[in-house]
């Protein structure tokens, strides 16, 4: 899950053009696949958590399921593959631990740990790691599946863990907002901090959910760790996105424009702070990134506890992809709001940008500026509307509800980067369009074998249109699980869906799209 033990969501791979159309796989039922799955790769397989329908094996090669594994319970989250044993480690609600043959699908061996597993695994060097609903983090020996240690962190686990080498911790986060660093050699405590948010778990799920209801949780997220400079980030979803972020303090309720000016509004308003940097080595505040919150605003089922809250909007956003250069630098990549915007007249909801995070040392900057990247689409620059990213080489991938946007990066200078019109040197590769259908009077492409179209194409279901090349993901039709409620002019409901795993993944010389349906679109790139 997001690519390495550190949760980068960044690949050194690049994936160039020419890309094509090579498959496109379906579970079995779309509208009953979990809603923060993430897929990973190994052995030539694609591994997707399929829910009640448990654990699919996807042949990288063509698309075609190689075998499917039913526990018998809920399967929610990522697995893990281990190269070493050719093996596939995954969890499911029974709290057990699954150690299955990466060729056939046959349990070898399992672990229980007593509570339910709904986390990603995490797999260091011959050992695995899981956390639990109990609040446990346990340490299990892969070969024999037997355990090391647990922690218990006195209260439930609501993300995966993510591993720091250098200072050979694990971290994750619990429901009571606290962040938990754990010693790998012993499973002791090397602390455990809450990030200076005036915000507390609140309670939900009795009956309807009232407009005080707002459940502040890393629920869907995950720690991101940024070896080099010893930080990790931790990201929370706030509340209602018309009542409580959305809105700022500039013209028309944008952000401020400078990176001080920002970091300064987040620091004297510390309940709109949603991501946090802390420090590896105490989990202290390390710097304020000045990243204001952005989110998907829809409504979906948020999970605050042992009960399930319909209703509420506003998924939590993206997480940082924090990528190393040849150096030994890091850099972070993100969405950000400022109010420098393309149009003076756009309001808070139009405030967002593709941009890079200062981490290093870089002249002219301070650690946790944002770096203005230019926007391919205005999907990226809509600030209820920001999915999750993810990084291969040079090429950053911004996932929309109803998008896949790509953005090359090709001149990151010192001097470049500090506005809307000074942004850092890019190209914007082939989109990636959910669901596609012809500009009117302008005629499309729908040829199922290329899925290409040269563009221009629009939206079903949506009034949006797009210059550029790409290719279509569904023709004419909605994706499921979005209920079909289109208009003879192709508009409709539809919008945003849920929280549904929105993300891209290169591996092995193919480009998987992950759709709202845990279907998986996948293209090949030159290599």
């Amino acid at each position: 899950m997001a690519h390495d033990a550190q949760r980068t969501g960044y690949t050194p791979v690049e994936p160039k053009l020419p890309w094509r159309f090579a498959w496109h796989w379906k579970p079995e039922d779309m509208y009953s696949m979990p809603n923060g799955l993430h897929i990973v790769t190994g052995d030539g397989k694609v591994y997707v958590p399929g829910g009640n329908q448990g654990l699919y094996a996807v042949n990288l090669s063509d698309g075609k399921t190689v075998w499917r594994f039913d526990s018998g319970h809920y399967i929610e989250e990522a697995a893990a593959f281990d190269a070493n044993t050719k093996s596939v480690l995954v969890g499911d609600r029974s709290g057990r631990l699954y150690r299955l043959d990466a060729g056939t699908g046959k349990v070898q061996a399992t672990y229980q740990a007593d509570s339910a597993i709904r986390t990603g695994v995490l797999l260091v060097d011959a050992h695995a790691y899981i956390t639990t609903e109990a609040g446990e983090l346990h340490k299990v020996e892969i070969a024999s599946m037997s355990n090391v240690w647990i922690y218990d962190a006195g209260v439930k686990s609501v993300t995966a863990a993510s591993y720091s080498p250098s200072r050979r911790l694990l971290i994750f986060g619990a429901a009571d907002l606290t962040v938990h660093a754990v010693n790998e050699l012993d499973g002791s405590r090397k602390w455990a901090k809450k990030p200076p948010t005036p915000h507390s778990v609140t309670p939900c799920g009795l009956g309807s959910v009232a407009p005080s209801d707002k459940p502040y949780s890393y629920q869907y997220g995950f720690p991101v760790i940024a070896e080099s400079v010893g930080v990790v980030f931790i990201r929370m979803r706030l509340g209602e996105g018309s009542t409580e972020w959305l809105w700022a303090v500039g013209p028309k309720g944008r952000f401020p424009t400078t990176n001080a000016e920002i970091k300064r509004y987040l620091r004297e308003n510390r309940n709109l702070q949603s991501l946090f940097a802390l420090s590896l080595d105490s989990g202290n505040e390390a710097f304020i990134p000045a990243v204001g919150n952005g989110g998907i605003d829809s409504g979906f089922a948020f999970d605050c506890g042992s009960v399930i809250a319909p209703g509420v909007i506003s998924t939590i956003g993206p997480m940082p992809v924090v990528k190393t250069f040849p150096d030994g630098s890091q850099a972070a990549y993100i969405q950000f709001r400022n109010g420098d915007v393309q149009d003076k007249e756009w309001d808070g909801r139009w405030d967002s940008h593709p941009g890079e995070m200062v981490l290093s040392p870089l002249p002219g900057w301070q650690i946790g500026d944002m770096r203005f990247i230019p926007a391919p689409t205005h999907d990226t620059q809509i600030s209820d509307e920001q999915g999750f990213g993810s990084m291969a080489g040079n090429t950053y991938f911004i996932n929309h509800w109803m998008t896949i946007n790509p953005i090359t990066i090709t001149d990151r200078s010192p001097r470049k980067g500090k506005a809307y019109a000074q942004p850092l040197g890019a190209s914007f590769g082939p989109i990636i369009l959910r669901r596609a259908r012809p500009v009117t009077h302008v005629p499309g492409s729908s040829n199922p074998r290329s899925r290409y179209f040269p563009g221009p194409i629009a939206s079903w279901c949506d009034g949006r249109w797009y210059e550029r090349e790409g290719f279509w993901m569904y023709w004419m039709e909605m994706d499921p699980p979005t209920q079909p409620n289109c208009r003879p002019d192709g508009s409709g409901d539809g919008y945003g869906d849920a929280h549904r795993p929105r993300y891209t993944v290169v591996s092995d010389g193919y480009i998987l799209v992950v759709g709202h349906g845990g279907d998986v679109f996948a293209l090949r790139h030159a290599p």
